[in-house]
C-alpha cells in the first residue's frame, strides 16, 4: 500500500496518519509513506512515524519511509531516527 502526506506532519497531522495506516497494515504487507511533500515535523510527527514503524514491526510487516523532504531528513537525522527506522529511500 501507499501513502502520501503532504504539508504539516504535527500533533493532527500525525494522528491523521496513523488512522489513516492502521486498517491497511496487514501482517506480512509492505507499506510505501511518501513524506517528500511535508513542510513541517514536529515530535509528535515524529511519534506518529515511531508509532507506525513498531506497528509494522509487530505485524511483521515492511514499511518504507519514501523521499522525505530535505526538512524532515535533516530532522529525522539530528533525532537519530534515521537509524531506527529499517527503510528511508
Amino acid at each position: 500500500m501507499h501513502v502520501s502526506v503532504a504539508g504539516e506532519l504535527d500533533l493532527e497531522g500525525g494522528d491523521a496518519l496513523e488512522a489513516a495506516v492502521a486498517p491497511i497494515l496487514v501482517p506480512g504487507g509492505q507499506l510505501f509513506i511518501d513524506l517528500s511533500r511535508v513542510v513541517f515535523a514536529d515530535s509528535s510527527g515524529l511519534g506518529a512515524l515511531v508509532a507506525i514503524e513498531r506497528a509494522a514491526l509487530e505485524a511483521h510487516a515492511d514499511l518504507t519511509l519514501l523521499q522525505p523532504s530535505a526538512r524532515l531528513r535533516s530532522i529525522l537525522t539530528l533525532t537519530g531516527l534515521t537509524d531506527y527506522f529499517r527503510r528511508i529511500n
